[in-house]
Formats: C-alpha cells, structure tokens, sequence
C-alpha cells in the first residue's frame, strides 16, 4: 500500500511479514517504508546553520585535533553566504570560538586563522562543549525559524568533566532533536568512545562516522552537509496507535516516545533519495483464534522546505489472531521478510561488537546467533547476512585489526540504519 504526496515527494508503505500471529505469545513485524523522491524541477533549499563543536582536551594532543581542525576547514568550503556557522571549542571548559555569522568568504578566512592557532587543553566536558554549540543555533538573538540545523561534534569522545553518563547525554540530544536540531558526531583517534558518539547520532537524527586520515574527511562532510542541502520534508514523525490488547516495539534506533497506546518516532530531516524502513516487533497474548486486532494506525507527518505542514494516514491490513500450525504455514511478504532481516542483523552486529569491547564474548556470539537464525527466513539477503554476521562472530578483541574494523561495521550500520547508502 502506499500514499504518496507529489507536493512533498515524501511517500509511506506498510507491509506485514505476515498479517497474523500465533495464539499464545504472538509475535510477527511489520515494516514501515518511508521514502522521498528527487525533485524533477530546482527548488529552494533552506539555509543551513552549523555549529562545529571542537574538543581540544588533552586526549586530542597531537593528530586528533589537527584531523578536527582540518574537518571544520573541509566542511566550511561546503557552505555558502545563505548558510550560518558558529564554533566551540572545549576542554574542561566549553567556550566560544564564533558565534553564528554568515558563512561568507571573509568570515570563512577568518576562521580558519583562528582554528589554525588552537591547541589542546585540560580535561572532556562534552556534554558541555554540546551543549553550547546547540544554544548557538536556538538562542533567540541567533537562531532564526525556518533554516535547517545542525550541531557537528569533532571529539575522541571520552568525557570526564560535567555530565558523563552515555544514556543521559543522548536523553539530552533527543529533546534537541524535537526542535528540529540535528546533531552528527566524528570520531578521532584510537581512543574514540563508539557507544556514545553513535549513541548521540542516533539519538539526534544525525549521522557518526570514526576518521583515522584526512583523506577520509572530504567523503564524511560532503555526505553530511550534502544531505543537510538536499532535504525535502523537515520535522518527520511516525505514530503508530495499536488496539488493545497489542503491543509494538520499534527495532531500529531511532528515538521513541511512548504515551500509552501510541508510539512516536522521530524522524527529522528527510533528504532526497531516502529510502528508510522501520522495523516494528508487533506481539500479543491471544487466547482464541480468530481474534481481529483492528484498527492499527499509522501517521506521518513533517513539514515542507516552505514550511507547510503535511500529514497523511498509511493504510494497515487488519491483524488476526491463528492457531500455530496455521501460523508456521502462512505465507510470507518476501520484502518484509528482507528489511525485517536486515535490522535484525545490524542491530545484532552493533549489539555483539560492543559486548566485545567489555570482554563479554560470550553474550556478543548469543547475539550473533539469533541473528543467524531469523537470516535463513531472508532467501534474497541470507548468504550476505551470514557472511557479514559470520565476520563480527570470529573476531578476537585483542587482535590489532579489531578496533579499525569493528569502527567501520560501526559506521556503516549506522548509515544503513538511516536509510543511507553505504
């Protein structure tokens, strides 16, 4: 099914892998495909405001800070005078090194002067140097309605000053988040902390990329801003409303706002060419067979580069309640099947690879394997699943190669977690 919106060019689907659960505890997915088109004709894209934020604690001696100097330089030769851009900096403490200006040419020469002569300094107050770098972009003397935003953390990501805890830092990027501010975060240096800087990009609706050479810095921003200057649809949002007597949870790691029967993702900036699908695990406790669990709703709603609100409702099949037996016999959506796969098995990597970094090897190859399990079911993506699954499961943690490559399957499930190409 689909409900497309050619004003918009954002477009909704939803499939069942299969419209039914067993009696008992029932458990089946439903998929959620969100996608935008490309406009055929230019149209006005909005400003993007950009606030670089800069550790220069002492962890950043040396090439992490010349990598986070050279990745602000990179980037500002992406915007233009209609875009804004302020910096921080921070060690222990965070501070100003621009407030938000024009990113013209002179402004722009100036600011690299500037960045060229810092060093490093104390200790990490991340959150803080975050948290700073976000006022700049909502502060009402700077921030102006109507302009994309965006925070950039340049960071090795070990905080030890302020705020520290990983669950209350992303707690803090997701409130951002529903302000329509972005935050994307770039880890350098062998020290990078993956758990939080993926965390907060996730949470803040932005992307997390691990940079060991300037040569990867070019690739990283023109990605980040590319998609900043090609968004169609601001301010996304998905609700779900089940019936009594379902409950559903969101696989992919987006944020989630839950208030009793209704379940809102946050999907923020939508760029052009997007093709993102949420997996939902959608269970129930039916004690009899032939139970109608209806109506399932699905909502979508964000607002144009005008500014104009849309919404639009996304048609689900009724879901039922069947004996086991019929439920192991019924057919399955073969697409479905495919993204609820998919998810399974990135979550399942991301899950294993940080069970590994806390000496848990055990826990990391349980993951893996029930991952396996549900890949078999996927006959067009099931040898590459288990090759990739295969992979993260014969690591051995103390190996040199673990950390660069256990970084890379880090950035690229996230990209995929996002509907973005690899």
């Amino acid at each position: 099914m689909a409900n497309h919106d050619s004003t918009t060019l954002v477009s909704a689907t939803s499939r069942w892998d299969r419209p039914a659960v067993s009696t008992g505890t029932g458990e089946t997915y439903l998929v959620v495909t969100i996608a935008t088109g490309t406009p055929t004709t230019r149209i006005n894209r909005p400003p993007v405001d950009v606030a670089f934020v800069i550790d220069r604690s002492g962890s950043m001696s040396g090439a992490p800070l010349s990598l986070a100097k050279q990745g602000v330089l990179t980037a500002l030769n992406l915007l233009t005078d209609q875009d804004g851009m302020s910096v921080v900096a921070y060690d222990d403490t965070p501070r100003t090194v621009c407030t938000l200006m024009p990113a013209t040419a002179t402004h722009r020469h100036g600011l690299a002067q500037t960045l060229r002569q810092m060093e490093t300094g104390g200790s990490t107050n991340l959150f803080g140097g975050w948290q700073l770098g976000c006022e700049h972009l909502t502060h009402p003397e700077f921030g102006t309605p109507g302009r994309l935003r965006r925070t950039i953390l340049l960071t090795d990501g070990l905080a030890n000053v302020g705020l520290i805890d990983p669950q209350q830092i992303s707690w803090q990027v997701a409130r951002q988040r529903q302000s329509c501010l972005t935050t994307s975060t770039l880890g350098l240096g062998l020290g990078v902390d993956e758990a939080l800087l993926a965390g907060m990009a996730e949470a803040g609706g932005g992307n997390f990329a691990f940079v060991e050479h300037p040569r990867d810095l070019p690739a990283f921003f023109a990605r980040e801003l590319g998609e900043a200057l090609s968004v169609v649809a601001t301010g996304a949002t998905l609700t779900l409303t089940l019936p009594e007597g379902v409950r559903g949870r969101l696989l992919n790691p987006f944020p989630a706002e839950r208030i009793g029967k209704r379940l809102t993702i946050s999907l923020g900036e939508l760029p052009a060419g997007l093709t993102l699908s949420l997996v939902f695990s959608i269970t129930t406790r039916a004690k009899h067979e032939g139970v109608v669990y209806s109506p399932l709703e699905l909502t979508s709603e964000w607002q144009t580069t005008d500014s104009s609100a849309a919404r639009t409702l996304i048609p689900v099949d009724p879901l039922i309640s069947v004996s086991p037996a019929d439920f192991e016999s019924m057919p399955r959506d073969e697409a479905a099947v495919e993204a609820v796969a998919q998810v399974i098995a990135d979550d399942a990597r991301r899950t294993a690879l940080r069970h590994y970094r806390t000496g848990d090897v055990s826990a990391a190859r349980s993951s893996l394997g029930a991952a396996m399990a549900y890949s078999v079911a996927a006959p067009s993506s099931s040898a590459r699943l288990r090759k990739e699954l295969d992979e993260v499961m014969a690591f051995d943690p103390n190996s040199p190669e673990f950390n660069t490559r256990s970084r890379q399957i880090e950035n690229d499930t996230h990209r995929r977690s996002r509907g973005r190409n690899l």
